[in-house]
């Protein structure tokens, strides 16, 4: 039996990663005059099922021994920092612009209204799987692998250094 599920393992895992992964090249969705980048629908679940996890585990504290209260809790408080970090990213990071300015909104930090000239070229952290755009006075712009609309971002991003060549 341990060999049947290691296969599922093996063969399920990479195709979820893929799944997700293929969200983060959807298109940027069209609300308000501005084009919207994202987490879809897939990552959203995912995340969604893998803060239940730590609730799921502490619903059997009231079905276990006084002696493995303690172990629970370290699990629960363990998947805790795991998954809840993923939860907020997915439901409440949200990056948009239009013609002049991109507009990050985040629960790390406060949110960011920079104009698009102020944006330097990107590039690519395959440590991190994930785009860095640097501006000139507010940080960094990170864009996961998974986000949707990046690549619309990064056509925009390049039309503007292209225009700054010229």
């Amino acid at each position: 039996m341990n060999w049947l599920a290691m296969a599922l393992i093996i063969v399920i895992v990479p195709l979820a990663l893929n799944k997700l992964k293929q969200s983060g090249h959807e298109a940027a969705a069209h609300r308000d005059g501005k084009l919207w980048l994202e987490y879809g629908k897939s990552v959203k679940l995912f995340s969604f099922i893998a803060v239940m996890v730590p609730v799921g585990i502490s619903i059997t504290l009231f079905y276990v021994d006084a002696d493995d209260i303690f172990s629970i809790t370290m699990l629960v408080a363990l998947f805790s920092v795991l998954t809840i970090p993923l939860f907020l990213e997915s439901f409440f990071v949200k990056i948009c612009f239009d013609d002049t300015t991109l507009y990050c909104y985040s629960p790390w930090r406060p949110s960011r209204t920079v104009p698009l000239n102020e944006l330097k070229p990107a590039y690519y952290s395959d440590l991190m799987k994930w785009w860095v755009i640097p501006t000139q006075q507010h940080g960094f712009i990170r864009l996961p692998d998974f986000i949707s609309g990046k690549d619309d971002l990064l056509n925009k991003l390049n039309e503007i250094n292209q225009q700054d060549i010229v």
